[in-house]
């Protein structure tokens, strides 16, 4: 062996040899837990959410995984023994093994640019977020989630949903103008059902199933386009139209919905009565219809 050869293979490994020095000690070294509350402190600071960390780890550098994640976000509601409204936290989302990769270079320009993988109620959950300027570009997909895994439909609407949820979502626009944007959003509901679920807190309504519910949301012009919104099973069918203008935050985001439902005869026997003087209009087709208006937080 020449001995150029020689001098080029003790460089070369001398390089290496530094480079993996230097990975693995910022791997070891690396204050993680000041990243964590750098990320939290921004994430909350962009969303009404509150976010609270069990333990965290290293991940690939520069990665995190954080495990027992509690997602809250803060509202009023109603106390049944008073009837005063208070503010509490109510749970949105429980993540676990929540594994995070992010930008060094956007966290020092205090931008937020990252990519996420975790665990969602026996699901997985995808999602990747890069911001350039004044444009935003929002990816991800998620599957197998069993709705019954998610607190925030229990805590803030008593509802007890079930399903298999999938779908995903492709958005870009400007982060301070949610209105300056495009893109989509689908998802699927398959093999759902309603279970012990109240009316206007009043009455005990019966056990619904349905195969699926699944829709697009699709974002042009300005607001959320409900695109083939649809209900479909034995006890229950249905279909929403209209949009949604989106806000900051984001529950007073504006509804302009128009929903069509239609009971099966055994279901509107017991409780049709009371969609038809309450809440809803029964046209000539037996569909229950009702335009929703308010906010996303509190539809009237």
């Amino acid at each position: 062996m020449k001995i150029n050869e020689k001098s080029i293979i003790r460089i070369v490994a001398c390089v290496s040899f530094g480079i993996t020095s230097f990975v693995l000690f910022s791997y070891l070294t690396f204050p993680y837990q000041k990243l964590i509350n750098v990320l939290i402190s921004r994430m909350e600071a962009r969303s009404p959410f509150q976010i609270r960390v069990n333990s965290a780890g290293p991940y690939l550098f520069p990665g995190l995984i954080l495990k027992g994640v509690q997602i809250t976000i803060r509202t009023e509601k109603e106390k049944e023994s008073e009837g005063k409204k208070e503010a509490v936290n109510i749970p949105v989302l429980n993540l676990d093994n929540l594994k995070i990769r992010f930008s060094l270079f956007s966290l020092l320009r205090g931008g937020i640019d990252f990519s996420l993988e975790s665990k969602l109620a026996s699901g997985q959950v995808k999602i990747a977020y890069f911001r350039a300027r004044d444009k935003y570009t929002l990816r991800g997909k998620w599957e197998g989630i069993q709705t019954e895994g998610i607190p925030y439909l229990k805590s803030r609407y008593d509802l007890n949903l079930i399903g298999n949820l999938s779908g995903d979502v492709d958005l870009k626009g400007n982060p301070a103008n949610l209105q300056k944007g495009e893109g989509t959003i689908h998802f699927k509901l398959a093999g759902g059902g309603i279970r012990n679920a109240t009316l206007m807190k009043l009455v005990t309504l019966p056990d619904l199933a349905f195969d699926r519910f699944e829709g697009k949301l699709v974002l042009k012009e300005g607001k959320f386009v409900l695109d083939q919104v649809r209900l479909e099973g034995n006890d229950v069918q249905g279909e929403a139209t209209g949009s949604i203008l989106p806000r900051k935050p984001i529950g007073t985001s504006m509804l302009a919905v128009n929903l069509k439902i239609k009971l099966s005869p055994n279901i509107d026997t017991q409780v049709g009565f009371l969609f038809n003087t309450i809440l809803f209009h029964k046209d000539s087709q037996g569909f229950y219809t009702r335009a929703l208006a308010g906010v996303l937080a509190s539809p009237r």
